[in-house]
C-alpha cells in the first residue's frame, strides 16, 4: 500500500503480478486457525484474523445431545496465547464487535479495542462488521473508537484507485446450513481484478480438514 495525504491506497503490484488476493479469518476459533495456520506458514503468508474480545478461550456449542456429542459440538475460541503467537508469526489482528443499541456505541468499541490490545500486547486498529450496512452506519464511531481500517460484507473488488479506509470482503466459498447469499459469481471477482489490478479480499469463518474438491 501507498500513504498519501493520510489516505491508503492500493499501490501497483510488484512485477509482473496482476492482482493480490488475501484471506482473513472471522470468530477466531481455535480449529480454523490451526489448520489456516498450517496453510499459510507452508507458503510464507502470514493471514489476518478478527476475533471477539468478550471471548477469548471461552467454550461454545450445544451441550444438550450425549456427552460425546456435546464434545463434538464444542468450540472454542483462541485465547491470547494463541493469537500472540500468531503475532509472532507475522499475522495481524483485528476486532469483531457488535455494537449494542443500549451502550455509548464509541465507547463500547473502544473498551472492546482496549481490551483485545491488552490480551494480545499488540496494537489493534481494524474492525470488522457482520454486514455492509452495519458499517455505512458505524463508521464515524469506529473512527473515534481508534480504529483505522474497517472490514466489511461486499460483494466486490476493491479498485486500485481507492483508498482503503473500508475494505471489502467477499466469501469465495460458503458451506453449511446458512450459506451466505451473494448476488453474483463470486469468483468472478478474481477475473476483475486480474483485469482492473484490483485486490480480492477473501473471509473465512470455518476451515475444514480437508480441501474442498474442486
Amino acid at each position: 500500500m501507498s500513504h498519501q495525504s493520510d489516505l491508503v491506497r492500493i499501490a501497483p503490484w510488484k512485477g509482473d503480478r496482476q492482482f493480490a488476493y488475501s484471506i482473513t479469518y472471522d470468530e477466531g476459533l481455535i480449529e480454523t486457525l490451526g489448520f489456516a495456520w498450517r496453510i499459510h506458514r507452508r507458503f510464507g503468508i502470514p493471514g489476518h484474523v478478527n476475533v471477539f474480545p468478550g471471548m477469548l478461550g471461552e467454550l461454545v456449542g450445544d451441550t444438550s445431545a450425549g456427552f460425546l456429542q456435546s464434545l463434538w459440538n464444542l468450540q472454542k475460541y483462541a485465547d491470547s496465547d494463541h493469537l500472540q503467537f500468531l503475532v509472532s508469526e507475522g499475522w495481524t489482528i483485528g476486532c469483531q464487535f457488535h455494537l449494542d443499541d443500549r451502550d455509548h456505541p464509541a465507547g463500547s468499541l473502544l473498551q472492546a479495542r482496549l481490551s483485545l490490545e491488552k490480551a494480545i500486547a499488540h496494537p489493534v486498529r481494524t474492525l470488522a462488521f457482520a454486514d455492509f450496512k452495519s458499517c455505512e452506519a458505524s463508521q464515524g464511531v469506529a473512527r473515534e473508537a481508534g480504529f483505522r481500517w474497517l472490514f466489511t460484507l461486499y460483494d466486490g473488488l476493491n479498485a486500485a484507485d481507492e483508498a482503503t479506509d473500508v475494505v471489502r470482503r467477499s466469501p469465495l466459498f460458503h458451506g453449511g446450513p446458512t450459506p451466505i447469499r451473494l448476488a453474483n459469481d463470486p469468483y468472478r471477482l478474481l477475473a476483475l481484478a486480474r483485469d482492473r489490478g484490483g485486490w480480492v479480499v477473501d473471509v473465512v469463518r470455518l476451515v475444514d480438514r480437508y480441501p474442498v474438491d474442486a
